[in-house]
């Protein structure tokens, strides 16, 4: 099936509505220029793709991306699997990456993975989209298993810190550095630029990431002279921390 049959299985579907060749011939284009100006990575002349966008838009047309991906097997999504949205260190690291991917045509569906007992269902799950990559921000999904999952999809692993953790399958996946130490460094600036002299940490609870976190927390408390009161366990949202800070405070959690 070409990129004009899903076009034409589309106007069939939804009648009256436009289709690329429509918007080609309206523009004074080749139906190919059409699919390149939807296209952000493409080379075309700003003021032809703005003209050709126009044109699509006076028709009410846009392309079928469902249809796209049957034809070509491969979607233009990115998967990003977490084990939750609460938490505001990756939650600021994924609204970045979705600005650059949007920049570049690509769209983001985001898996929320909080048990792994279900690790194989929920693999099945995204695979059935055909994601074009899937980029993983839990730290108990190692890259020997994106690999396995996703062969046909680039798996992206995050690496929080200077060493990549040890996996026997790790040269198969790309990395994703995730440098942590300067925005720490800032958090603690502003906190000493208020005068606190001691410092109450939560972290996430099993988080081997976070390693990193209180390496870079203790020597940028230790450069303002600020006291590490304690790191206690949490879930990076507000209803954990407060019942963890609460517990430490009563002496439960010393």
């Amino acid at each position: 099936m070409s990129d004009d049959s899903a076009d034409t299985e589309r106007t069939r579907e939804h009648p009256g509505s436009s289709t690329a060749l429509d918007v080609a011939k309206a523009a004074k284009v080749s139906r190919i220029m059409v699919s390149r100006a939807f296209n952000p990575e493409a080379s075309v002349r700003p003021d032809k793709r703005q003209h050709i966008l126009d044109v699509a838009a006076s028709l009410g047309y846009h392309p079928d991306m469902a249809a796209r991906a049957m034809v070509t097997r491969r979607s233009n999504l990115v998967a990003v699997v977490v084990s939750t949205l609460a938490n505001p260190w990756e939650a600021q690291e994924i609204d970045a990456l979705t600005a650059v991917l949007q920049e570049d045509g690509l769209a983001v569906m985001v898996f929320r993975m909080e048990h792994k007992s279900r690790l194989q269902f929920n693999f099945a799950h995204i695979r059935a989209y055909r994601p074009a990559a899937v980029i993983a921000y839990m730290d108990d999904l190692k890259p020997h298993q994106l690999r396995r999952a996703f062969g046909n999809s680039p798996a992206i692993y995050p690496v929080y810190g200077a060493h990549a953790p040890t996996d026997h399958d790790e040269h198969m996946v790309d990395r994703l550095h995730v440098e942590q130490h300067e925005g720490i460094a800032n958090a603690v600036r502003l906190l000493a630029g208020t005068g606190r002299k001691r410092l109450l940490y939560v972290r996430g609870e099993g988080a081997a990431s976070d390693l990193d976190r209180v390496n870079a927390l203790e020597e940028a408390l230790a450069e303002h002279s600020i006291v590490f009161e304690a790191a206690i366990d949490g879930n990076f949202d507000y209803a954990t921390t407060r019942a963890a800070v609460i517990n430490y405070w009563r002496g439960e959690g010393q």
